[in-house]
């Protein structure tokens, strides 16, 4: 064959493909392509191994007459060189292979999904395209599936598929946990129970697809199951990606409680456990644990552990509970006490009583402290009366303590801040009273205005 191509004839190369090896036939379509006809391409199809048939497809496509079509299928040649081969095709073979996957279809035969070229021409319904995406979830990147579907449906049409799938990997830990999180979706309790079943090591994890969040049957599944094989990874992972508005079953509640509270503030959201939770972590001097719960979102949890927060000097912990929202009094109070220890001149004093200043609804004893700590930037919001500061709690003895501390900014802004200006008009008589006193507190701080400026008044 190699010294006489021309000299062979076409039974000549029939005979070649009938009774030659993998090689054989490879040397042929590589020597002799040009000479094959249609009835060598069909002998090459069904003698030929897989990579005849992908050099066939892919080199030579154009030999590819519709005929072949049902060859390549009977043939069990991997589906997806037929798929990739369809753009090259001729028009006529192009509707030949989409005849052969509508029938593939019509059929129930679910390995039309893999000639995705063709899926364009073959009219596919909502549950077809629904199967395209399952296809395409289970050997893509990891990722949930989301389906438009009703549960009807999910549970005529998608379960099957998965009940497949399931059994087709039984015993495989590494792609029981891959379906478990791309079915999390759709998969019912029973199924869930089946993809548990085949992980069993006590450090196995689940693989980390982001944004997953796992259904509540699904997640207290994982839970069950991480408790029942003493997997603490597997309950991470389902504490970690879940809806934490999905109401959670008490036994998992005592189960987290006890062996990771960290994340108690997510699930218990009115704070029922909170003081307890908090008192175990201290008395047990858990300092990772206290951490995470004084920067939780949740201010039952935050308020519980704030005493050791403070005494911690957890200054990020602190600042972020102000910002959440409103503080208790109580909680307040232990800040400032803390601070008044440190004479409020700690590392971070002024980012705390700048956050406290913030706060809506601050008591007289509050504004005391803020006053006594100096720091300007927090005096300046309690002179703008911005934080809904109740007009009695801010009291002329406290205006009296601002203009002592002789600051210019300060005694600047108490004049022109019409909370506390005395000259503006009001329309209530009390209101008239109080800017009665602070007409005197106006006299003063014009005066030490005058003096620290050595200028002579007028009158």
């Amino acid at each position: 064959m190699y010294h006489m191509p021309d000299r062979l004839e076409s039974k000549h190369i029939s005979a070649l493909i009938n009774k030659g090896d993998d090689k054989t036939h490879t040397e042929l379509i590589s020597r002799m392509h040009s000479r094959l006809e249609s009835k060598h391409i069909s002998g090459l199809i069904s003698k030929g191994n897989d990579t005849t048939k992908r050099i066939l497809l892919s080199s030579f496509t154009n030999k590819i007459e519709p005929k072949h079509i049902k060859e390549l299928f009977d043939s069990n040649t991997p589906i997806h060189h037929i798929n990739n081969a369809y753009s090259e095709m001729s028009e006529e073979t192009k509707k030949t292979l989409v005849t052969h996957a509508k029938a593939l279809k019509d059929n129930d035969d679910d390995s039309w999904v893999d000639l995705a070229n063709t899926h364009e021409y073959m009219d596919l319904n909502k549950i077809d395209k629904a199967k395209q995406h399952i296809k395409e979830a289970m050997q893509g990147p990891i990722s949930q599936l989301h389906l438009d579907l009703t549960d009807d449906e999910i549970k005529t049409h998608i379960h099957p598929i998965i009940d497949k799938h399931i059994a087709s990997i039984e015993g495989n830990q590494r792609k029981s946990g891959r379906a478990l999180i791309t079915f999390s979706n759709l998969i019912s309790k029973d199924q869930t129970t089946k993809l548990l079943g085949s992980i069993k090591d006590k450090d196995a994890e689940l693989p980390y697809a982001y944004g997953t969040r796992y259904p509540k049957h699904v997640r207290d599944a994982i839970i069950d199951h991480s408790i029942k094989i003493n997997n603490p990874k597997l309950l991470t992972n389902a504490l970690e990606q879940t809806d934490y508005n999905n109401p959670i079953a008490e036994r998992h509640i005592e189960h987290i409680k006890a062996n990771h509270p960290e994340y108690m503030p997510k699930f218990d959201h009115n704070g029922t456990h909170a003081k307890e939770v908090a008192n175990t972590a201290i008395k047990n001097n858990n300092t990772a644990t206290l951490k995470k719960l004084a920067d939780s979102n949740s201010t039952k949890y935050r308020s519980a552990v704030l005493k050791h927060t403070v005494n911690t000097d957890n200054t990020n912990a602190i600042i972020s509970h102000l910002h959440s929202g409103t503080v208790p009094h109580e909680d307040l109070d232990k800040i400032l006490f803390r601070e008044h220890e440190k004479g409020y001149n700690g590392e971070h004093s002024d980012r705390i009583m700048r956050a406290i200043s913030t706060q809506p609804n601050l008591h007289s004893r509050h504004i005391d402290h803020i006053i006594k700590s100096g720091h300007e930037d927090a005096i300046k919001n309690i002179i703008s009366g911005g934080y809904d500061i109740p007009r009695q709690n801010l009291t002329s003895k406290h205006i009296d303590r601002i203009i002592g501390l002789k600051n210019k900014t300060l005694s600047k802004q108490l004049t022109d801040n019409r909370n506390v200006n005395p000259v503006q008009s009001f329309n209530n008589s009390k209101v008239m009273n109080e800017g009665y006193l602070l007409n005197s507190n106006f006299q003063k701080l014009l005066k030490e205005s005058l003096i620290s400026n050595r200028i002579k008044p007028l009158i």
